[in-house]
């Protein structure tokens, strides 16, 4: 970005960001109210900018008498609503998890596996959707009544809850 002709001081800074990165922001930024702005000023905002979040970009506006410039500093387009997590990483913001009730037919037929779904999990932790991937079909709705239940701790993106897809499996071993 290049700097407009004329424009010599900055009037403001305008944050347009969700308060997690503002103070992330705000502890990186060189470039103040009042400051006087060059280009290579700008430039070490923006690659400032670039570093807490590359989604963010940085416009500059000239004011009405057009030697003060307004800095905007704000998202460049909607964050992503869905993310897809590893199944290993999200195990770790698992809250509540409900143990799946191994089948009477399973056991007297001592069939043991593992069953694998794919997982949409809302943004508020819970289970919206769950497909299967594979498994034997005498676990598996023992494993979808389980998993169904599991809670998970909201994912943030940028501050923002999302959805995730990940892959959860379900383990069933009988005790030997």
């Amino acid at each position: 970005m290049t700097l407009p002709e004329g424009m010599s001081n900055v009037k403001q800074i305008d944050l347009r960001v969700p308060d997690a990165l503002k103070q992330k922001l705000q502890s990186r930024i060189s470039l103040h109210e009042g400051d006087q702005i060059t280009q290579a000023s700008l430039n070490d905002l923006i690659a400032a900018v670039r570093e807490v979040d590359e989604h963010l970009s940085v416009a500059v506006q000239p004011t009405t008498d057009k030697s003060l410039a307004n800095i905007i500093i704000s998202l460049d387009a909607a964050p992503p609503q869905r993310i897809r997590v590893g199944g290993n990483v999200q195990q770790a913001n698992l809250i509540q998890k409900v143990q799946p009730v191994y089948p009477l037919q399973a056991k007297q037929d001592h069939v043991q596996g593992k069953v694998q779904f794919t997982v949409l999990i809302g943004k508020d932790g819970h289970i919206q959707t769950l497909t299967l991937i594979s498994g034997e079909p005498v676990l598996a709705d023992a494993a979808k009544d389980a998993v169904s239940q599991w809670v998970y701790k909201p994912t943030l993106l940028n501050g923002q809850p999302v959805e995730v897809l990940t892959q959860v499996d379900v383990n069933f071993t009988l005790a030997q």
